[in-house]
Protein backbone atom coordinates (compact mmCIF):
# COMPACT_ATOMS: atom_id res chain seq x y z
CA UNK A 1 0.00 0.00 0.00
CA UNK A 2 0.91 3.52 -0.90
CA UNK A 3 -0.03 7.39 -0.15
CA UNK A 4 0.60 10.30 1.14
CA UNK A 5 0.10 9.20 4.78
CA UNK A 6 0.24 6.19 6.96
CA UNK A 7 -2.87 4.28 7.41
CA UNK A 8 -2.59 0.59 9.11
CA UNK A 9 -5.85 -0.28 7.36
CA UNK A 10 -6.17 -2.91 4.38
CA UNK A 11 -8.77 -3.06 1.85
CA UNK A 12 -8.88 -5.87 -0.44
CA UNK A 13 -10.42 -7.26 -3.56
CA UNK A 14 -11.42 -11.00 -4.44
CA UNK A 15 -12.12 -11.75 -7.64
CA UNK A 16 -14.38 -15.26 -8.44
CA UNK A 17 -13.55 -16.15 -11.96
CA UNK A 18 -15.83 -17.43 -14.35
CA UNK A 19 -17.30 -21.04 -13.95
CA UNK A 20 -17.09 -21.42 -17.16
CA UNK A 21 -14.41 -24.15 -18.41
CA UNK A 22 -15.09 -24.12 -22.47
CA UNK A 23 -14.59 -21.06 -25.00
CA UNK A 24 -17.60 -21.76 -26.62
CA UNK A 25 -17.59 -21.16 -30.23
CA UNK A 26 -20.52 -18.50 -30.71
CA UNK A 27 -20.35 -15.44 -28.84
CA UNK A 28 -21.01 -15.60 -24.71
CA UNK A 29 -20.48 -13.28 -21.72
CA UNK A 30 -18.44 -14.59 -19.10
CA UNK A 31 -19.60 -13.51 -15.72
CA UNK A 32 -17.16 -12.92 -12.57
CA UNK A 33 -17.82 -11.84 -9.00
CA UNK A 34 -15.97 -9.48 -6.84
CA UNK A 35 -16.31 -8.85 -3.22
CA UNK A 36 -14.66 -5.52 -2.15
CA UNK A 37 -13.46 -4.26 0.98
CA UNK A 38 -12.76 -0.88 1.74
CA UNK A 39 -11.29 0.68 4.90
CA UNK A 40 -13.48 3.89 3.83
CA UNK A 41 -16.45 4.83 1.83
CA UNK A 42 -14.41 6.46 -1.11
CA UNK A 43 -12.46 4.32 -3.07
CA UNK A 44 -12.38 2.51 -6.58
CA UNK A 45 -11.29 -0.19 -8.07
CA UNK A 46 -9.66 -0.98 -11.67
CA UNK A 47 -9.69 -4.13 -13.11
CA UNK A 48 -7.70 -5.72 -16.12
CA UNK A 49 -8.16 -8.86 -18.13
CA UNK A 50 -5.49 -9.76 -20.52
CA UNK A 51 -6.28 -12.88 -22.91
CA UNK A 52 -3.84 -16.14 -23.27
CA UNK A 53 -1.10 -13.81 -25.01
CA UNK A 54 -0.76 -11.33 -21.85
CA UNK A 55 -2.77 -8.84 -24.53
CA UNK A 56 -5.72 -6.50 -22.71
CA UNK A 57 -8.96 -8.01 -23.55
CA UNK A 58 -11.19 -5.92 -21.32
CA UNK A 59 -12.01 -3.68 -18.08
CA UNK A 60 -14.16 -2.43 -15.59
CA UNK A 61 -13.84 0.45 -13.10
CA UNK A 62 -16.22 0.07 -9.87
CA UNK A 63 -16.43 3.29 -7.28
CA UNK A 64 -17.88 3.79 -3.94
CA UNK A 65 -21.57 4.45 -5.35
CA UNK A 66 -21.62 1.33 -6.53
CA UNK A 67 -21.94 -2.27 -4.82
CA UNK A 68 -19.37 -3.61 -3.04
CA UNK A 69 -20.90 -7.26 -4.29
CA UNK A 70 -21.87 -7.37 -7.75
CA UNK A 71 -21.01 -9.15 -11.13
CA UNK A 72 -19.18 -8.21 -13.93
CA UNK A 73 -18.57 -9.90 -17.77
CA UNK A 74 -16.17 -10.68 -20.39
CA UNK A 75 -17.57 -11.12 -23.95
CA UNK A 76 -15.85 -13.59 -25.88
CA UNK A 77 -16.15 -15.37 -29.27
CA UNK A 78 -14.73 -18.52 -30.20
CA UNK A 79 -13.21 -18.26 -33.40
CA UNK A 80 -12.18 -14.39 -32.95
CA UNK A 81 -10.48 -14.60 -29.02
CA UNK A 82 -8.83 -17.80 -28.25
CA UNK A 83 -8.80 -20.59 -25.85
CA UNK A 84 -6.19 -20.42 -23.00
CA UNK A 85 -5.63 -18.90 -19.63
CA UNK A 86 -7.14 -15.46 -18.93
CA UNK A 87 -5.59 -13.15 -16.15
CA UNK A 88 -7.92 -10.81 -14.00
CA UNK A 89 -5.87 -8.20 -11.94
CA UNK A 90 -7.24 -5.64 -10.09
CA UNK A 91 -6.27 -3.03 -7.57
CA UNK A 92 -7.68 -0.70 -5.20
CA UNK A 93 -8.00 2.85 -4.53
CA UNK A 94 -9.59 4.22 -1.17
CA UNK A 95 -8.87 7.84 0.43
CA UNK A 96 -9.11 8.60 4.23
CA UNK A 97 -10.94 11.79 5.78
CA UNK A 98 -8.17 13.67 5.10
CA UNK A 99 -8.15 13.02 1.39
CA UNK A 100 -5.02 10.60 1.74
CA UNK A 101 -4.54 8.34 -1.32
CA UNK A 102 -3.66 4.52 -0.90
CA UNK A 103 -3.38 2.76 -3.47
CA UNK A 104 -3.02 -1.40 -2.19
CA UNK A 105 -1.21 -3.73 -4.39
CA UNK A 106 -2.87 -5.20 -7.31
CA UNK A 107 -4.23 -8.78 -7.11
CA UNK A 108 -4.79 -11.45 -10.14
CA UNK A 109 -6.42 -14.37 -10.54
CA UNK A 110 -6.18 -16.50 -13.63
CA UNK A 111 -9.16 -18.92 -15.79
CA UNK A 112 -8.23 -21.62 -18.23
CA UNK A 113 -11.31 -21.76 -21.23
CA UNK A 114 -10.31 -24.88 -23.01
CA UNK A 115 -11.30 -25.54 -26.74
CA UNK A 116 -15.01 -27.01 -27.56
CA UNK A 117 -15.68 -30.44 -28.20
CA UNK A 118 -16.93 -31.51 -31.58
CA UNK A 119 -19.07 -34.46 -32.63
CA UNK A 120 -18.81 -36.22 -36.15
CA UNK A 121 -21.39 -38.31 -37.19
CA UNK A 122 -20.92 -40.87 -40.65
CA UNK A 123 -23.38 -42.16 -43.19
CA UNK A 124 -22.99 -44.53 -46.40
CA UNK A 125 -25.16 -44.84 -49.40
CA UNK A 126 -24.85 -48.84 -49.20
CA UNK A 127 -22.19 -50.77 -47.12
CA UNK A 128 -22.37 -53.04 -49.66
CA UNK A 129 -20.66 -51.21 -52.71
CA UNK A 130 -18.97 -53.72 -55.88
CA UNK A 131 -15.88 -53.59 -56.73
CA UNK A 132 -14.92 -50.39 -58.34
CA UNK A 133 -18.35 -49.06 -58.10
CA UNK A 134 -19.38 -45.48 -56.74
CA UNK A 135 -20.12 -45.55 -53.20
CA UNK A 136 -21.62 -42.02 -51.07
CA UNK A 137 -20.36 -40.77 -47.63
CA UNK A 138 -21.91 -38.08 -45.68
CA UNK A 139 -20.27 -36.86 -42.41
CA UNK A 140 -21.67 -34.07 -40.14
CA UNK A 141 -19.88 -32.42 -37.75
CA UNK A 142 -20.97 -30.15 -34.44
CA UNK A 143 -19.23 -27.83 -31.93
CA UNK A 144 -20.15 -27.40 -28.56
CA UNK A 145 -22.06 -24.33 -27.53
CA UNK A 146 -23.34 -23.44 -24.18
CA UNK A 147 -26.78 -25.04 -24.71
CA UNK A 148 -26.34 -27.68 -27.33
CA UNK A 149 -24.15 -28.43 -30.36
CA UNK A 150 -24.17 -26.73 -33.38
CA UNK A 151 -22.78 -27.21 -36.96
CA UNK A 152 -19.45 -26.38 -37.73
CA UNK A 153 -19.35 -24.76 -41.08
CA UNK A 154 -16.58 -24.35 -43.40
CA UNK A 155 -14.29 -26.72 -42.22
CA UNK A 156 -12.16 -29.89 -42.71
CA UNK A 157 -13.23 -32.97 -42.98
CA UNK A 158 -11.44 -36.12 -43.43
CA UNK A 159 -12.45 -39.93 -44.56
CA UNK A 160 -10.53 -42.13 -43.12
CA UNK A 161 -9.78 -46.30 -43.87
CA UNK A 162 -8.43 -48.82 -41.67
CA UNK A 163 -5.22 -50.39 -44.14
CA UNK A 164 -2.62 -52.44 -43.42
CA UNK A 165 -2.66 -51.56 -39.31
CA UNK A 166 -3.05 -47.99 -39.43
CA UNK A 167 -6.21 -45.77 -40.60
CA UNK A 168 -5.02 -44.08 -43.51
CA UNK A 169 -6.66 -40.62 -45.67
CA UNK A 170 -8.92 -41.41 -48.52
CA UNK A 171 -10.55 -37.95 -49.02
CA UNK A 172 -11.00 -34.46 -47.26
CA UNK A 173 -13.14 -31.94 -47.86
CA UNK A 174 -14.71 -29.06 -46.46
CA UNK A 175 -18.22 -28.78 -44.44
CA UNK A 176 -20.82 -26.61 -45.59
CA UNK A 177 -23.16 -24.29 -44.67
CA UNK A 178 -24.92 -27.20 -42.44
CA UNK A 179 -21.93 -28.70 -40.80
CA UNK A 180 -22.29 -31.43 -43.97
CA UNK A 181 -19.64 -32.98 -45.91
CA UNK A 182 -20.30 -35.73 -48.96
CA UNK A 183 -17.76 -37.57 -50.44
CA UNK A 184 -18.28 -39.40 -53.33
CA UNK A 185 -15.13 -42.55 -53.90
CA UNK A 186 -15.11 -45.10 -56.50
CA UNK A 187 -14.41 -47.73 -54.23
CA UNK A 188 -11.36 -49.23 -55.44
CA UNK A 189 -9.84 -51.55 -52.29
CA UNK A 190 -9.84 -55.00 -52.85
CA UNK A 191 -10.25 -56.37 -49.13
CA UNK A 192 -13.66 -57.85 -48.68
CA UNK A 193 -14.12 -56.04 -45.14
CA UNK A 194 -12.94 -52.24 -44.35
CA UNK A 195 -13.44 -50.24 -41.84
CA UNK A 196 -14.20 -46.59 -42.89
CA UNK A 197 -14.98 -43.23 -40.25
CA UNK A 198 -15.00 -39.89 -40.94
CA UNK A 199 -12.42 -37.34 -38.60
CA UNK A 200 -13.39 -33.33 -37.87
CA UNK A 201 -9.83 -31.67 -37.84
CA UNK A 202 -9.06 -30.13 -34.96
CA UNK A 203 -8.02 -25.91 -35.08
CA UNK A 204 -7.33 -23.30 -32.70
CA UNK A 205 -10.18 -22.82 -31.82
CA UNK A 206 -11.38 -26.25 -31.12
CA UNK A 207 -10.97 -30.23 -30.91
CA UNK A 208 -10.89 -32.82 -33.26
CA UNK A 209 -12.93 -35.75 -33.22
CA UNK A 210 -14.19 -39.04 -34.99
CA UNK A 211 -17.43 -41.20 -35.78
CA UNK A 212 -17.94 -44.42 -34.85
CA UNK A 213 -16.29 -46.66 -37.48
CA UNK A 214 -18.84 -48.36 -40.56
CA UNK A 215 -17.76 -51.91 -41.98
CA UNK A 216 -17.69 -51.91 -45.89
CA UNK A 217 -18.19 -55.11 -47.02
CA UNK A 218 -16.80 -55.53 -51.18
CA UNK A 219 -19.40 -57.87 -52.86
Amino acid sequence: MSGAGSAQAVGSVTITPPADKVLYEDCYDYTYSYAISAPSSNWNVDINITDPFGAYEAGAYIYDGEPSLGTESLFLCGGTDRPGTYTITSTLTWYDASYNEYVEPATSVQFTLGKPATRTTLRVSTRQPAYNSRIGFRSKSTVQGRLAYARLEYEKVRLEAYLNGAWRKVQTLTTDSDGLARFRYRWDIRKPRVKVRAVTLSSASWRASRSDPIVIRVQ
